[in-house]
């Protein structure tokens, strides 16, 4: 990886770990670090063996946002830099949205700006009670607008308004009953049952069904209920059981034994 502060580990099995490794700066992204989280969700997008994704931060804090370095910057720069940058990290939070596997955010200690950007496009995020959600960009005159599809997605449009316009503060039950976060792990302990749990139920699912349901979703989401939305939705169901991999869960189902999904 291009940054010291972004790990990327993959187990044998398919278990991908994405970690923000700067606790100096509360896991603060810099430029270097965007690109290299950049070149690991661009990775994962092409791993076909990686069944689930899970993003973290070291040492106790998810993500506080952007550096010092960072936000400077953009006060100081014309509009074509700031656009440019924006685009950067529009890019980073959609390709993370859009990754084939299911993506599971850690949230523990700090989960600001940024980290607030990953939570939203994740798939799951589980939040240790003391978690902390916040989005600050109206008492500085910011416009967080990047994150505001996933946020609006997750938490619903009063929620959103209400979260972004008065920055308060969100713990990890206010978050979760907004919708932000899909779980509360009370500790370290329960942190870490939560993320087994989870990889156990991503390893018996079959890959190419997981990507399938994620397109469609996103698909449902961006079209209007009509029939032509149910007309692609039939063809896709019926698609779906005559697939290898519907004909192989079925039959697997039916004769009591794990499936042996096909490799795409």
């Amino acid at each position: 990886m291009p940054s010291e502060h972004i790990e990327l580990e993959v187990s044998p099995d398919g278990v991908a770990v994405v970690l923000i490794n700067r606790p100096s700066k509360r896991n603060a992204l810099s430029f270097e670090m965007v690109e290299a989280l950049q070149e690991a969700f661009d990775t994962l997008q092409g791993a076909d063996h990686v069944r689930i994704v899970f993003l973290k931060g070291a040492e106790g804090t998810f993500c506080s946002g952007m550096d010092l370095d960072m936000v400077s910057a953009q006060a100081t720069h014309d509009r074509q830099y700031n656009e440019q940058d924006a685009q950067a990290l529009a890019h980073l939070i959609k390709t993370l949205h859009e990754l084939p596997q299911l993506v599971v955010v850690a949230a523990e200690g700090f989960v600001a700006g940024a980290g607030v950007s990953f939570a939203s496009a994740a798939d799951w995020v589980i939040a240790k009670a003391d978690a902390q959600f916040r989005v600050t960009g109206a008492r500085l005159g910011l416009n967080p607008a990047h994150m505001m599809p996933y946020l609006v997605e997750s938490m619903g449009v009063r929620n959103a308004r209400g979260f972004l316009m008065s920055t308060a503060p969100l713990d990890a039950q206010t978050a979760l009953n907004f919708g932000l976060v899909s779980e509360i792990a009370e500790d370290d302990a329960a942190l870490q049952s939560a993320m087994a749990r989870l990889t156990g139920l991503a390893l018996e699912t079959s890959p190419s069904t997981v990507r399938a349901i994620k397109e469609t979703v996103r698909y449902v989401s961006q079209h209007k209920r009509d029939d032509g939305l149910t007309r692609e939705l039939v063809k896709r169901d019926a698609d779906a059981r005559v697939s290898d991999a519907g004909r192989e869960g079925v039959k697997a189902f039916l004769e009591k034994r794990a499936p042996v999904w096909p490799i795409d």
